[in-house]
């Protein structure tokens, strides 16, 4: 009896793509942060030196450009979110963004008084049709990221709005 016979066929591997080539997919999926390509690199198998060098190419490229991104987020999240510096940097963080980008996003996006955005951000809010308490609009408010003192001028300032909507 002939073993080789009787052995199922082995399959050949699907050739695996470069690691340059599988983080430029992965960016035509969506933007990502150095370090999250890498992370992803690395979890599909691809040895360090290679995904450095691949990495480095498409920085090279203008592919990969963690400030660029990093402002993009920013902006994105500070207006169109209505959300603070706080949790503008720890989503940036979350997402891998390095401390000195995160800062140079936050600084070029967010203004250092964020008084007027959270004023915004809360005035928004209740125009959802939510009659929030004094202190669930403040949870809401910190929730989002801004200071205490922006918090307490929102609340300041909207006061009269918050206790007629308690006494509905």
């Amino acid at each position: 009896m002939n073993q080789d016979h009787d052995a199922p066929e082995a399959k050949s591997p699907k050739p695996k793509l470069s690691a340059y080539d599988q983080a430029a997919k992965l960016l035509g999926g969506r933007a990502h942060f150095r370090r999250q390509l890498f992370e992803k690199l690395a979890r599909r198998g691809y040895h360090t030196d290679e995904i450095e060098t691949a990495l480095n190419r498409l920085t090279e490229q203008g592919y990969l450009d963690d400030s660029k991104l990093a402002a993009h987020v920013a902006t994105d999240r500070s207006t169109r979110g209505g959300e603070g510096a706080r949790r503008v940097r720890a989503e940036l963080a979350k997402r891998g963004a390095d401390a000195g980008v995160i800062e140079e996003a936050v600084t070029g996006a967010i203004p250092t008084d964020d008084r007027e955005a959270a004023l915004e951000t809360a005035r928004r809010f209740l125009a959802r049709g939510a009659a929030p308490k004094r202190d669930m609009l403040a949870r809401y408010l910190d929730r989002k990221g801004f200071s205490q003192r922006a918090i307490l001028r929102a609340l300041r300032e909207l006061e009269p709005d918050l206790e007629a909507s308690e006494e509905t």
